[in-house]
């Protein structure tokens, strides 16, 4: 749970305010979200934060963090993109969070398109293990075979081909029986008329760890279920909808699929909720993969804090975030502001169990039995 001991020593903050607001979080969240247990499941979250950490139109209101740090504390670990090069914003939850609360992140992408961004892993360590193994991806060259010119032997020619704009951030983690690589994206935005290299990412992403999942279970056998490696993409994708071509480029013959509790959700989770920019997906080869899957949603935060009707109480914080010689806030400009205090997109979470103990010793006594 948080650490709610730090919020005494926060300047210039409506404690009773805040105080209701985290319990009434605190008690949806809580029966929302499936209890985190110690050896049975796993709660795996993507939230892309709006620029964490920017000031775009100010600065984050202190009370923000603890607001994040209750949201957060219903997982055991969280993909989070958008973080800046700047980890203080980051650090203050993990702190407010607590001890056993850890985090990773990748280098910043550099360029106008790469944003300034990081790609972030932040998990509870009491229930998710590192497992040694990070890094960002770098897509292969492309090879091609061509004939020698007045000889019958051939040559193999390389060229590269076109990397990510902001480049994809690989981990390896275990939860209890449960081992699985997590790759958090962030693709490229660009233009909604042309998503051509929108759609060039998404599936450039998803069948590089189509082939990486065959490949890092090539030893595997049917008597080794229990110890299978598994992987799972996450993050914002910028899919714009389960018919589009972006989704399916993410699907569509990747062997990637979306937990079913999470394709019955038909909202989307940015702030209108008419976007599916951000998915999770799973590697769906029964022949590698022990995925078992339990409850999965979409928490909107907008329900409980940062409400439409919370406008008058933010008042004089909108005013100190204006630019000197603005007009008055108003509520559109309210509905701005606020996705820069929270963020413009909802978390995403799946349950996955963990326990595979029983599969494991009836496996050991089949082959006990036929011997």
């Amino acid at each position: 749970m948080p650490d709610y001991s730090k919020l005494e020593k926060e300047p210039g903050i409506d404690k009773a305010y805040v105080i209701e607001r985290l319990l009434t979080l605190k008690t949806v969240l809580g029966n929302t979200i499936p209890q985190k247990t110690t050896d049975k499941n796993f709660i795996l979250a993507t939230w892309n934060i709006r620029e964490f950490e920017r000031a775009t139109y100010g600065p984050r209101l202190p009370e923000v963090y603890y607001y994040m740090a209750e949201i957060v504390s219903h997982f055991d670990l969280v993909a989070i993109q958008e973080v800046r090069e700047d980890l203080q914003a980051l650090r203050r939850l993990k702190n407010i969070l607590g001890w056993h609360w850890n985090y990773l992140v990748s280098d910043v992408t550099a360029g106008r398109a790469g944003n300034g961004e990081r790609m972030a892993f932040l998990y509870d360590s009491r229930k998710v293990r590192f497992c040694n193994i990070a890094g960002e991806i770098v897509l292969p060259p492309k090879t091609t075979k061509e004939k020698i010119e007045g000889s019958d032997k051939t040559t193999t020619k390389t060229e590269p081909v076109a990397q990510f704009y902001r480049t994809p951030y690989l981990v390896s983690f275990q939860s209890g029986w449960f081992k699985f690589y997590l790759c958090t994206v962030h693709i490229l935005y660009g233009d909604d008329k042309d998503l051509s290299e929108r759609v060039r990412e998404i599936k450039d992403v998803a069948m590089f760890f189509k082939k990486r999942a065959v490949d890092e279970n090539k030893y595997s056998g049917d008597d080794d279920f229990w110890d299978r490696q598994n992987f799972i993409l996450l993050g914002d994708f910028n899919i714009i909808d389960r018919t589009n071509d972006t989704f399916k480029a993410l699907t569509d013959k990747t062997d990637f699929k979306i937990p079913d509790a999470l394709l019955k959700i038909n909202l989307g989770s940015n702030v209108k909720r008419d976007k599916f920019y951000d998915q999770i997906v799973y590697n769906a080869n029964k022949n590698i993969s022990n995925v078992k899957h339990g409850k999965a949603g979409i928490f909107d935060f907008f329900e409980h804090v940062f409400k439409k009707e919370d406008f008058d109480h933010y008042l004089q914080s909108m005013k100190e975030a204006k630019k000197e010689g603005a007009k008055a806030p108003d509520s559109t400009y309210y509905g701005r502001w606020r996705t820069y205090q929270m963020s413009d997109h909802l978390p995403m979470w799946v349950e996955f169990e963990t326990d595979f103990s029983q599969v494991y010793l009836e496996t050991k006594m089949n082959a006990i039995l036929n011997v």
